[in-house]
């Protein structure tokens, strides 16, 4: 889980829908469910939609991608983690748009991954602006990460409202 949050968090981010139920899977061995390697998670977000991630640190050579299917077309983000790609033809990040008209890719340096986030970090950290993850959000993230291991362990689907602290029921 230590990278899946980005997964689900940017999933909820994307769609304007706030994550409400989980189930896991992963590859955890013994009574330890926080020793996973690779992590499966299916999520049921706030307005009907259904999101599926699978987080692993553990394959080099994966293209990260992540996608996002609607009925009027797709995107797909691949390479979005350039550090963790490995060695490949081009590990550079790229977004495709799919629609009735067609497809669009275009193409990232690498260095852009991470930039805007760094760059806005150092000014709030300056006093010259707000971090890009308002504290609710990362706390959100936090307690999908609490209900996915729950799910792990009691082998059901988790409420995500169930781990949130003093009554909060939504991120800001």
């Amino acid at each position: 889980m230590s990278i899946g949050d980005h997964a689900y968090d940017t999933l909820s981010y994307l769609l304007g829908q706030d994550i409400e139920q989980v189930s896991a899977f992963t590859d955890a061995t013994g009574n330890d469910t926080r020793n996973e390697r690779v992590a499966g998670m299916l999520l049921r977000l706030s307005k009907g939609a259904v999101g599926y991630a699978v987080a692993s640190s553990k394959t080099p050579f994966a293209r990260r991608p992540f996608e996002i299917h609607g009925t009027k077309g797709s995107l797909i983000i691949e390479n979005s983690y350039t550090y963790l790609t490995g060695t490949g033809e081009d590990p550079a990040p790229t977004l495709t748009s799919i629609n009735e008209t067609g497809s669009n890719t275009r193409h990232f340096a690498s260095t852009d991954c991470f930039r805007l986030e760094v760059e806005q970090f150092n000014r709030a950290i300056e006093g010259k602006g707000e971090p890009m993850t308002p504290p609710e959000q990362r706390l959100r993230a936090l307690v999908i990460t609490d209900a996915l291991y729950e799910s792990l362990r009691s082998g059901r689907v988790a409420n995500v409202a169930d781990f949130m602290p003093n009554g909060r029921t939504r991120s800001a």
